[in-house]
């Protein structure tokens, strides 16, 4: 597991309140209890000031499940070098 995905990991279950959950990587985010469109922005918006990255409302549309979430901020984050 790559220091990306333990930050990863450690903000979803901080988010979702869920302690040791491990997110496997083709869990969609809308099968997790609580999750509606309000948690998907507070989500991205968190994930932006955690990870100083931007996403564009397309990346925000395309991040439906925890792989997906990780390719595009590992793009960001190459990106920003």
């Amino acid at each position: 597991m790559t220091s990306l995905d333990q930050q990863l990991i450690a903000v979803l279950q901080e988010f979702f309140h869920r302690d040791a959950f491990e997110f496997p990587p083709d869990t969609f985010l809308k099968d997790l209890p609580g999750w509606d469109s309000i948690a998907h922005v507070k989500l991205m918006r968190i994930l932006e000031t955690e990870f100083n990255v931007r996403f564009s409302v397309r990346d925000m549309v395309r991040m439906t499940t925890i792989d997906e979430i990780r390719r595009i901020l590992e793009s960001r984050l190459s990106n920003a070098r």
